[in-house]
């Protein structure tokens, strides 16, 4: 075997050549490509590799002159993904030279797990190129049944098991997804890819996240909520979402998901909360519209707060209603907090009055403030029923709030006349910015007669 050049102009100046009079052997020619790999990943001395001559070699390499040679054609197709993902700019290369169509052209059902990583991430990473020809490549080469097929095959062999001769099944399988997220999301064409939801379904119900750690489960299913989240705003086929015989089968396998993202120590870094805990949040907000009522009826008895919840100031217990809360306002990461409340609002029949009363002024003003919505003045009476009223601020049943000291005790009437002069003061403060809209306690108290002014006797004043 001949050693192959050390240096990229000398790799792609043989392989150039060797594409049209093969003097290469076939070992050599899959060196000379495990080569131009490896060095193509020094993007410094990649220059020449990353220009049009450049990817022209590779193209022919992987799609045209090594058909019958397999080792050769992947490790073409390794250099050529490795440039898509290194320098965009090749992106219009491969649509300018002609070769958009052909990945797509050859992800057929019996490909293997190594091309099927490399062509489909090349086409995903085509979706964000203007001139890419999406729409046709959709259409002619049948991609939504291409993509069917293939999800069909690793939803018969979930849950994965690593194969060793080859890239993790997992990691191919979230590259086809990733096809289809940025595919459904730039075409936004009915029913595309509908026929893959029955099988991105099973994989979701059979993921064993059980058998990954507490604080990070969902990495690993990011792909298939985000298909899912996609393919919903297209489909029209919400029976596949919602069973008859079971329907709140995969809102509940959602909600256990989250409960289990939400756990003790759950990671608070702003790109995991983005890549994992916003999606799955989207997906359950976005369920709720096509939901039939037993499961927006489960979906508020799991997420909302409970009586139980109740005995303390919301937000503050182990619950994953109180854990939900919290996320609501992080300020970690603005993506997740406005989908979990997104989230809470939509099981509130988004429905400003309703929101309070279900989780509290407390942790609903941010949220309705930021969307501009306004506070009905009645939110802030007492919520619940006669028996158990509940504090609209906290959210917590009067009857368990702890019994706060009279803070007038031992004051002068002197003393509790300045007091309530400064708190009329700052209510009016606050009145004014708009962030409440309600009459100054202290005012109303005065006008019912439950709070007299006196004179510098100490008398009550004629009004």
């Amino acid at each position: 075997m001949a050693s192959p050049p050390g240096d990229i102009p000398g790799l792609l100046r043989e392989l150039e050549s060797d594409a049209s009079d093969r003097h290469l052997t076939s070992q050599d020619r899959v060196k000379y490509l495990e080569t131009l790999k490896v060095l193509g990943r020094c993007q410094p001395t990649s220059s020449l590799l990353f220009a049009r001559e450049g990817i022209k070699t590779l193209c022919i390499h992987a799609f045209r002159v090594n058909s019958n040679q397999p080792k050769a054609e992947l490790e073409a197709l390794r250099c050529l993904a490795n440039s898509l993902l290194l320098a965009p700019q090749t992106r219009a290369m491969i649509v300018e030279e002609g070769f958009a169509r052909v990945p797509a052209e050859k992800l057929v059902e019996d490909i293997s797990y190594d091309k099927e990583l490399c062509l489909s991430r090349m086409i995903f990473f085509g979706t964000y190129e203007p001139s890419y020809p999406l729409k046709e490549i959709v259409t002619e080469y049948d991609l939504d049944g291409r993509v069917e097929k293939l999800l069909r095959r690793h939803a018969a062999r979930y849950p994965l098991s690593p194969d060793l001769s080859g890239p993790p099944q997992e990691m191919v399988l979230v590259e086809t997804l990733k096809l289809v997220f940025n595919v459904s999301h730039f075409m936004q064409q009915k029913d595309l890819f509908s026929s893959s939801l029955p099988h991105i379904i099973k994989m979701l119900l059979l993921h064993p996240i059980e058998s990954y750690p507490p604080t990070s489960p969902i990495s690993a299913l990011s792909s298939l909520v985000n298909a899912l989240l996609t393919i919903i705003d297209t489909t029209s086929s919400s029976n596949l979402l919602f069973p008859t015989s079971e329907p709140t089968k995969i809102s509940r396998r959602l909600v256990a998901l989250l409960d289990r993202a939400l756990g003790e120590g759950y990671n608070t870094i702003k790109d995991t909360l983005d890549a994992s805990l916003a999606p799955l949040l989207q997906l359950l907000r976005k369920l709720l519209p096509y939901a039939p009522k037993p499961v927006i009826t489960a979906l508020q008895t799991d997420l909302l707060p409970s009586d139980e919840d109740r005995t303390k100031p919301l937000g503050t217990g182990t619950t994953l209603s109180a854990r939900l809360l919290r996320l609501s306002t992080t300020p970690t990461s603005e993506r997740a907090r406005e989908s979990a409340g997104d989230l809470l609002f939509s099981l509130s029949s988004s429905d400003p009055a309703q929101f309070i009363r279900n989780v509290g002024y407390g942790f609903a003003s941010g949220y309705l403030v930021n969307k501009k919505l306004p506070v009905p003045p009645e939110a802030l009476a007492d919520a619940g029923d006669e028996k158990k009223p509940v504090n609209p601020i906290t959210g917590q049943m009067r009857e368990s709030e702890p019994v706060v000291p009279d803070p007038f005790a031992g004051m002068s009437d002197e003393e509790k006349e300045r007091e309530a002069e400064r708190l009329f003061v700052l209510f009016e403060r606050l009145r004014k910015t708009g962030v409440v809209d309600v009459k100054n306690p202290v005012q109303q108290a005065v006008e019912e007669g439950r709070f007299e002014e006196l004179d510098d006797e100490g008398k009550p004043m004629r009004r």
